[in-house]
């Protein structure tokens, strides 16, 4: 999954800032338990809907509108941490355009041919769908809100090939960001306490912090 790149991305410029991975536990989140439910069902009745489960294509949709209604909630609950407010925009815009296109993320088949992937599509109850994923293949002129679809990608021809939303961009940065501040927590550096939104977290701050860890010997 291509959210394995931001989240390597933040750990290793959370090391390079000093930052230390025991502190992402110190991290004041709250109700944890809401994305990994979110997440698990997702996978169960959703990502794969290639399998054959007896459950209808309106119990996989509402399943996913409301364990994104989930998430999001989730985020606007621990919007105070570092990267969350990139997290829930991103997830706000996925949702919509999911919601604007009966309930999953469309993709053209344009789209997935530059990725290679157009040998993953499988059909199910009528509709085309991208194995092993939440997108439904439509034609451009058959997509709402086109935009905040997947059309963005790494082409075949690169490793790693994928396609994905802005939403997604998003969500990599503050799922980066999550991990620098989280990481920062206690070291003299970037956020401290619950990140975004307080005092503490404001960019004067933060320089002033900085400077001050820089002047101990700390940076």
């Amino acid at each position: 999954m291509i959210i394995f790149f931001p989240l390597t991305f933040g750990l290793i410029l959370g090391w390079l800032r000093r930052g230390r991975v025991a502190n992402l536990a110190a991290l004041p989140v709250r109700h944890a338990w809401v994305p990994l439910v979110a997440i698990g069902s997702q996978l169960a009745l959703v990502f794969f809907s290639h399998v054959d489960m007896g459950v209808s294509s309106f119990t996989r949709v509402g399943v996913l509108l409301a364990t994104y209604g989930g998430l999001i909630g989730f985020l606007l609950l621990n919007r105070r941490l570092p990267g969350a407010v990139f997290l829930l925009l991103g997830a706000s815009l996925n949702a919509a355009v999911m919601a604007a296109n009966g309930g999953y993320m469309p993709i053209t088949p344009e789209a997935l041919a530059r990725s290679g992937h157009e040998g993953q599509i499988v059909r199910r109850e009528g509709s085309l769908f991208v194995y092993g994923s939440k997108d439904i293949v439509l034609e451009a002129g058959d997509t709402r809100l086109g935009f905040l679809s997947d059309v963005f990608g790494i082409p075949e021809e690169l490793p790693f090939s994928a396609t994905f939303s802005l939403g997604d961009v998003l969500i990599g940065l503050g799922a980066a960001g999550l991990i620098v501040g989280g990481m920062a927590q206690g070291s003299g550096i970037g956020i401290q306490g619950s990140g975004l939104g307080d005092q503490a977290a404001s960019p004067r701050n933060c320089l002033g912090q900085a400077a001050r860890a820089f002047e101990r010997g700390e940076l």
